[in-house]
């Protein structure tokens, strides 16, 4: 009895493994990448481990496309979908996409720090992050330079004091690579008619499901699932970038001197300081074209806000600076000459005559009139004899 009884336990058991032999295995949950990137250096050693003294897996060449997945103090892991490799590199020989990620860098903490609720020591603490903890780096407050961060560990976001973070690597904001091409790496992932959780779905795409890449908005990807013929938008942290091209520089091969007349309405400046950003749009949120060297001249065309909208004299490139780091030097107005100038002789005043004076007549002395003499009396002679009466 006791032995039939095993062979019946075996047997249910043999049973069972079959069964579940049968069934379908469900897929493992791939991992998200935090953003994609390529290499900045001529060449540098992919390692087993976040540290020089770990094995090299593999040598990358210069602008090799890679996938980042996670911040180790200030390496990288990463795997490279040319060769499908993974491993750890030095974080400041790799250039993150802008379309990958919008945001200025990836960086670490560089010791126990409070994350806070504004920019400001004073302000509420959210948590305390771990030192060597990885971040994503958004902006820069314009007022107190703090952080505005991601804790990549907990998801958490607010504001670190520069003072306890290191920058890995910088999101290039200027030129580098644009992802064309990439996979799903889950299940299930919605795709949607626009980018955003608002959007209505317009099918679901499964574990390595090809994707041709056609922009990023956001987080978004707007792609084209080549096994459906169906184009949408994907959340980019359930794509996995697969093939990138260099991203164009615009403008003309050969640069167009610019002039340097000064705008009408505008006014001259110069910066008070050193390694300002030059952005694109009146914030920190918006991307840097550069940093500005103290002294440099520009032409303030308008004020946005706390911004000024300027132009770079020496390039002609246009752009916004935080108003404080720009010094306005008074000038006097250029006057704007007709469309067809003539030219006003500059007259020599007429010099008026000293008047002669008129000499006073000399009065002609009136002649004292001669006087007639009074005649005197002829004497009637008298008859003899006859006396005078």
């Amino acid at each position: 009895m006791r032995n039939k009884n095993w062979i019946r336990l075996i047997a249910g058991l043999a049973c069972l493994a079959l069964v579940i032999g049968m069934m379908p295995m469900r897929e493992a949950h791939a991992e998200s990448a935090l953003a994609s990137g390529f290499v900045n250096t001529t060449k540098l050693n992919l390692r087993k481990g976040a540290g020089t003294g770990n094995a090299i897996v593999d040598t990358l060449a210069k602008n090799t496309a890679v996938n980042i997945y996670e911040v180790s103090g200030t390496w990288l892991r990463i795997d490279v979908p040319s060769t499908g490799k993974s491993g750890y590199v030095s974080g400041k020989y790799i250039t993150v996409n802008s379309a990958s990620l919008t945001a200025y860098a990836l960086g670490c903490t560089s010791g126990r720090v409070n994350l806070r609720k504004e920019a400001t020591s004073k302000s509420t603490s959210l948590a305390v992050v771990a030192a060597n903890t990885g971040l994503t780096i958004y902006s820069a407050d314009a007022t107190t330079g703090w952080y505005k961060v991601k804790v990549h560990a907990t998801g958490a976001e607010g504001y670190i004091s520069p003072k306890y973070v290191k920058i890995v690597s910088k999101v290039d904001k200027v030129s580098g690579t644009t992802a064309t091409a990439g996979e799903i790496t889950a299940n299930s992932v919605n795709l949607r008619s626009g980018p955003g959780t608002n959007y209505a779905k317009v099918d679901k795409l499964q574990r390595m499901d090809d994707l041709t890449i056609l922009d990023k908005s956001g987080d978004w990807y707007k792609v084209t699932a080549i096994a459906i013929n169906k184009t949408g938008y994907v959340y980019a942290s359930f794509v996995k970038v697969t093939s990138t091209s260099p991203t164009a520089t615009p403008g003309p091969t050969t640069p167009t001197p610019k002039p340097t007349a000064t705008p009408a309405g505008s006014q001259q400046g110069k910066l008070n300081a050193g390694g300002v950003n030059f952005r694109s749009g009146p914030g920190t949120n918006y991307s840097s074209a550069g940093k500005l060297a103290k002294d440099t001249a520009v032409t303030v065309l308008a004020k946005s806000g706390d911004w000024y909208q300027v132009v770079i004299n020496s390039t002609g490139k246009s752009g916004y600076v935080f108003a404080q780091y720009i010094t306005l030097i008074a000038v006097s107005p250029t006057p704007t000459p007709s469309a067809s100038p003539t030219v006003s002789p500059t007259v020599s005043p007429t010099v008026s005559p000293t008047p002669t004076p008129t000499p006073t007549p000399t009065p002609t002395p009136t002649p004292t009139p001669t006087p007639t003499p009074t005649p005197t009396p002829t004497p009637t002679p008298t008859s003899a004899g006859t006396p005078t009466p």
